[in-house]
């Protein structure tokens, strides 16, 4: 049986019970280790150092040149850290929102979380989405990973430019980050797609292909708005998410591709040759 354990303020994916079971990677960890980072994220951490060095120049000059240092590479961390713990909040209010019926209290969120609240409340009431099932736990043993998606829906038909799409039944992984949605989110939902079985609310496992989803999108949910984008993950992005996967598991054998150094030459230890 798969299970999802969690610990502190990060989770892990297993299969199976005791002694025996079997820990999975989930689809967030593939991608992130194994795909190279695009430029806007290969940029961000220098971003992020450059602009906390101008914004406490002062305090900073105050310090030991060490100090100074040691504040400077933490910046990043501290940062990442923060939006992080941002981006679990927006995703735990945007599943109170949709589990909350017209009858119940309304959600209480903090203060910065209220423009997320708000808009994602906007973007529920636009479309009408018929919740069918909200951080789902997945599986794929044939390829060997794990998740927990967003939220599944029925949405009516949605205007993209010329094209009208009809309605389906949607994948949907909730965004909140300031630079927009990037390539890995039509990764990440296309796995997700992809599973052999979901976790019920019986706790047992059940067959993914029952849940109907046929298209896969991102809801990006910021302070001013939300953006409903859809997501190419036909068999081009199945396949590269394959091809990353691949890469996880043979990861450890890049450490023996490197050789001992060779013995020298007999003449140098002051040996003669034969």
């Amino acid at each position: 049986m798969i299970h999802r354990r969690n610990h502190g303020r990060g989770h892990s994916y297993w299969d199976g019970e005791g002694a025996a079971a079997v820990k999975l990677p989930g689809v967030t960890s593939i991608v992130s280790e194994c795909m190279a980072p695009s430029r806007g994220l290969r940029r961000w951490p220098g971003k992020v150092t450059a602009r906390y060095a101008v914004d406490y120049w002062d305090q900073l000059s105050q310090l030991r040149y060490s100090e100074r240092l040691d504040q400077l590479l933490a910046a990043q961390d501290t940062e990442r850290t923060r939006v992080t713990r941002k981006g679990t909040q927006v995703h735990r209010v945007a599943e109170l929102l949709i589990e909350t019926g017209p009858d119940e209290p309304e959600v209480e969120v903090p203060d910065e979380l209220v423009g997320y609240a708000q808009n994602y409340a906007a973007f529920l009431d636009a479309y009408g989405m018929k919740t069918v099932a909200v951080e789902l736990v997945i599986a794929n043993r044939k390829v060997g990973y794990c998740g927990t998606l967003d939220v599944i829906g029925d949405l009516p038909e949605v205007s993209l430019g010329d094209e009208l799409l009809p309605p389906a039944r949607w994948l949907l992984d909730v965004k909140s980050g300031a630079s927009g949605v990037w390539p890995e989110a039509a990764i990440q939902t296309c796995a997700y797609s992809r599973a052999e079985v979901y976790l019920g609310t019986d706790g047992q496992e059940h067959p993914f292909s029952e849940l109907g989803v046929q298209r896969c999108g991102a809801i990006h949910v910021r302070e001013d708005g939300w953006d409903l984008i859809p997501l190419v993950t036909g068999a081009e992005t199945w396949s590269y998410f394959q091809h990353l996967a691949w890469l996880w598991y043979h990861g450890d054998a890049v450490k023996t591709w490197v050789g001992a150094a060779a013995d020298p030459p007999d003449e140098l230890l002051g040996g003669s040759s034969p």
